[in-house]
């Protein structure tokens, strides 16, 4: 498992998709990852890409939902946290209408 050993002045997740027990220790030390002031980028799929077949995890605990992301990260001042629908064309497994969440927050 990732152990946070440097911090950055930003952070950036695109698409990790982790078991909820994995998916929280990871986003704690990502969290130690960054700098005081500094900011995190998400985007993932949101738990309505499961009625979607433009690709993502088929496990719900996997996707995520705004009150998850706000637990795992407590201590964030959350910019923007938003589900967006878009469209895909990432390749053969990735085509399509999606369901996203994307977030930006501060580290306090």
């Amino acid at each position: 498992m990732f152990k946070a050993k440097k911090q950055y002045d930003a952070v950036g997740l695109i698409y990790v998709h982790l078991p909820e027990k994995q998916r929280k220790a990871f986003h704690i030390e990502i969290y130690k990852s960054i700098k005081p002031g500094g900011l995190f980028v998400l985007e993932a799929f949101a738990k309505e890409q499961l009625e979607l077949k433009s690709g993502g995890p088929k496990e719900p605990a996997m996707l995520y939902d705004a009150p998850s992301l706000c637990s795992d990260f407590p201590f964030m001042h959350m910019i923007t946290c938003e589900q967006k629908e878009i469209v895909l064309e990432e390749g053969e497994y990735h085509k399509g209408k999606a369901a996203v969440l994307r977030m930006i927050g501060q580290r306090l």
